[in-house]
């Protein structure tokens, strides 16, 4: 079976975080671009259970067809006879997406396509079906908001993903079965009564990533020695995890973890919040809050320092992360003896942007020193592939386009 990914806004982190959440062994990869990745599953995936677990990718399906040759008669063929097949009484609302399977764009594609909506529907007309066309609103592709607020994943719903390859002339063709659920997010990311835009806030989906690049699951014990508001926290408990150490330097970053805490239990009441405990700490020093060889999963942002204007020259930068590499280097030692062996930490890394856009960072072996192994995310030919962008340490880079600070995404394990 062909399962497909569409990727996220940081495509090589929602690789690297669905690879991470599945079972060694248990599929291989077929595709990868930096919109989408197509697995080679062997067994059966409740694809619905497992986009609830993820927090890169935008939505997941199953491939129904290889090698298609992208004309509007061969498209709209395909289309309408799978739709027929999967209609029971004698409605159809459908939708296909263009995207990138190994070429840089598929809008010459989407232009000589554009008839196949229309021609989608002729043929169901003729087959005795009232069929509905939702067409993107800009671009080549429907937004997971428009494929969910369109009954494109009802019953007699059909979201077309077209796989562009070959030039634009082949493809592959696959049905979407789920999308990323967009409105508890967005509520997760600003409708938490607890927020401090000063502190730095940690988005809620590339928390979720982390975590699952740690491979933590529900017997896992997590520490946020940086947590600010809790979103580790709270994105920890969305995954089931129950036993979950939060601290922070702050005060008043404990109480709003808390109230975050408080605010997300009482709109899942089920979750197991018992075993969550918030402390305010200095995470370099070594504290007495948790007992020795307990942590088995360290998921943190640590302080990425003072903000920026963009007036800072490398001098006054490189000062800034010396500062953070003596802060790092004692938290690391520091949180050392609370760890399992064979324990995960997952570190967000400032990546700070000169005047030049030249990228500059921690040194990792540094503040690691001799009591950790330096584990990479991803394959140095996987990122390659897909033209993504690496930091200093060859972590995963997090930011965009007018940030003066970006995100390293970095995995070490105690030895």
């Amino acid at each position: 079976m062909l399962i497909f990914f569409i990727l996220g806004s940081n495509p090589s982190l929602s690789i690297a975080e669905v690879l991470s959440v599945l079972p060694t062994g248990s599929f291989t990869v077929q595709q990868t671009s930096s919109q989408v990745l197509v697995l080679r599953v062997s067994d059966d995936l409740e694809l619905t259970k497992l986009m609830t677990k993820l927090g890169g990718t935008i939505k997941i399906g199953q491939i129904v067809a290889e090698n298609v040759e992208l004309s509007t008669d061969a498209l709209s063929e395909l289309m309408a006879n799978t739709i027929i097949e999967r209609s029971f009484d004698g409605r159809a609302t459908f939708g296909y997406s263009l995207y990138s399977a190994n070429i840089s764009s598929p809008t010459k594609t989407a232009t000589r396509l554009k008839r196949c909506g229309m021609e989608t529907k002729r043929r169901l007309k003729e087959s005795g079906l009232a069929a509905r066309w939702v067409r993107p609103t800009e671009g080549t592709t429907l937004t997971s908001v428009s494929v969910a607020k369109n009954g494109l994943l009802n019953d007699n719903g059909s979201e077309f993903v077209v796989l562009v390859s070959d030039h634009g002339n082949h493809g592959m063709v696959g049905i979407t079965s789920v999308v990323q659920p967009f409105e508890e997010f967005s509520e997760l990311d600003y409708g938490r009564p607890g927020r401090d835009a000063f502190r730095g806030m940690l988005p809620p989906k590339l928390a979720r990533i982390m975590l699952n690049l740690a491979g933590v699951t529900t017997d896992s014990v997590v520490w946020d020695p940086f947590c600010g508001s809790g979103t580790v926290l709270t994105e920890a408990l969305q995954l089931d995890v129950t036993a979950i150490y939060s601290s922070d330097l702050s005060p008043q970053a404990i109480v709003d973890a808390k109230r975050n805490v408080e605010w997300l239990k009482d709109k899942h009441p089920s979750l197991e919040t018992s075993q969550v405990k918030l402390f305010v700490a200095d995470a370099s020093v070594q504290t007495r809050e948790i007992p020795n060889r307990t942590i088995s999963a360290v998921v943190t942002e640590p302080f990425l320092g003072r903000p920026r204007d963009g007036h800072e020259d490398r001098q006054e930068l490189n000062r800034r992360l010396d500062e953070l590499t003596d802060l790092y280097t004692k938290s690391m030692m520091a949180i050392k003896p609370t760890l399992t062996k064979d324990a995960s930490l997952i570190l967000a890394l400032p990546i700070y942007l000169d005047n030049n856009h030249n990228l500059m960072g921690i040194d990792l072996v540094e503040i690691a020193g001799h009591d950790y192994h330096i584990e990479p995310l991803l394959e140095k030919d996987l990122i390659k592939s897909i033209d993504g962008r690496v930091g200093p340490n060859d972590g995963l880079v997090y930011g965009r386009s007018g940030q003066l600070v970006w995100r390293e995404i970095v995995r070490l394990r105690k030895k």
